[in-house]
């Protein structure tokens, strides 16, 4: 199951500009500009006791740091909701790392509030409270996501964002465009690592002019302009957005129907072959629809790759299911998912689709006769005889063949007997070359 809290992890090293780095980096998320900073104030840290703290205690703590290897983590944890309270949200992950580890860690956070989901950014220091090394791995970083999925589900925040979802969603709308609209929000969140690069490269430069200038840049109106063009950048992005995802009316029969751009590609590419005789469609919308129409192709290829891949699917309380699993134990995960017990990504909801058509493929059919307690099975491995004559006497209507399969059952016995006349075929056709020497 796709885990709603989100972890993002890097270090500093301890090299010979590591401390000013790390300090570098403790100014940045102090003092980035930003709405939020505005709104806010003066941003301040947080720790697992403490509050309202400035940047000193921070810098003394990374001044302490002694030896080789990393000198401290850099953390971006978010609940992945609104309503979540972000300091004790980071606290309650926090101290189950510390506890999980059996350590003491130092850390210290501050609470960006500039995207639509609020995250935080933690430093922990390399050493925790006792002078032992902290050392984190990929396995770390799950567990902290779980943790955190723990607090969203024990305050019941998951429901309240689904429930919100819900409202604010019109009937039939797709995942996908929550999930596009949440890769647009997150991928700021995710590289907010460059930006602050792009300041510490500033600052370089900086120095530079001032040694040869004797002079220092205004550091203010620069990162002025900066958010200036960033907030352009943004406002050009949304225009962009409003307009493509602004749905195309088309007046058929004395009605208007919407085509929007997450319909399925076979509605899109049908309102294509109706435009193409002229006078449906302006010209611009008829560009929009081929738009529409290749980023839904695209995207179908790329989730089709992607589910090739899917080895396994862990589903929380169900376990973890494969392409080996039961047909029950497929079908059960896919009745939790259709019901919001689970969420799963769109490649691992195709995986699991394929994996339970070919399951159905081969589970047999079973025919229970009046009298008889035991069902007749017929399967894929049976001669073509045998489901030949069960095809037959479903379709002349008999009670005990019309009764005895479903609707389905009879279309997979179809395919049977179509792979069975292949096989016959194939197989006359070798024994044919066969004669004649060929």
């Amino acid at each position: 199951m796709a885990l709603r809290s989100i972890v993002k992890h890097s270090y500093i090293r301890a090299s010979r500009d590591g401390k000013a780095r790390a300090k570098a980096h403790v100014n940045y998320i102090k003092f980035r500009p930003g709405k939020d900073k505005e709104e806010q104030g003066k941003r301040s840290f947080f720790t697992d006791r403490e509050d309202g703290l400035t940047s000193r205690p921070v810098h003394e703590a990374i001044e302490r740091q002694t030896g080789t290897g990393v000198l401290v983590h850099k953390m971006i944890v978010s609940p992945g909701v609104q309503d979540a309270n972000t300091q004790e949200y980071v606290r309650e992950v926090m101290h189950e790392l510390g506890r999980q580890k059996g350590l003491e860690l130092e850390w210290y956070a501050v609470e960006h509030r500039n995207t639509a989901n609020p995250h935080a950014h933690v430093v922990i220091m390399s050493k925790d409270k006792n002078g032992r090394q902290v050392k984190l791995s990929k396995d770390d970083y799950t567990k902290l996501k779980e943790t955190g999925d723990k607090y969203l589900e024990r305050n019941k925040l998951l429901d309240k964002e689904k429930q919100k979802a819900k409202s604010k969603r019109p009937l039939g709308a797709k995942l996908k465009e929550a999930m596009k609209a949440a890769k647009s929000e997150f991928m700021r969140v995710m590289k907010e690592d460059e930006a602050e690069r792009k300041l510490t490269r500033f600052e370089a430069v900086k120095e530079q002019e001032a040694e040869s200038l004797g002079d220092r840049p205004d550091y203010n109106q620069l990162a002025a302009k900066r958010l200036a063009k960033e907030e352009r950048q943004e406002k050009q992005k949304a225009e962009a957005w409003e307009y493509y995802s602004k749905s195309i009316s088309v007046e058929m029969a004395g009605e208007t129907v919407e085509y929007s751009w997450n319909m399925e590609i076979g509605r899109l590419r049908e309102l294509e072959k109706l435009s193409e005789a002229g006078g449906l469609l302006s010209q611009e919308d008829q560009e929009k629809l081929k738009t529409w129409i290749k980023d839904s192709y695209y995207e179908e290829k790329y989730i089709e790759r992607k589910s090739k891949q899917v080895e396994k699917i862990e589903v929380g309380e169900y376990g973890s299911i494969a392409k080996e699993s039961t047909l029950k134990e497929l079908s059960q995960v896919r009745e939790a998912h259709e019901t919001g017990a689970i969420v799963l990504s769109k490649a691992e909801e195709k995986a699991l689709n394929s994996w339970l058509q070919e399951k159905e493929k081969e589970e047999p059919i079973r025919v229970t006769l009046d009298g008889e307690k035991e069902p007749i099975l017929y399967d894929r491995q049976d001669s073509c005889e045998s489901l030949e004559f069960l095809a037959s006497e479903y379709r002349k209507g008999e009670d005990w063949a019309r009764d005895g399969i479903t609707k389905a059952e009879y279309k997979k016995l179809k395919q049977w007997i179509a792979e069975k006349r292949a096989m016959d075929k194939a197989s006359s056709k070798e024994e044919l070359k066969e004669d004649h020497g060929m």
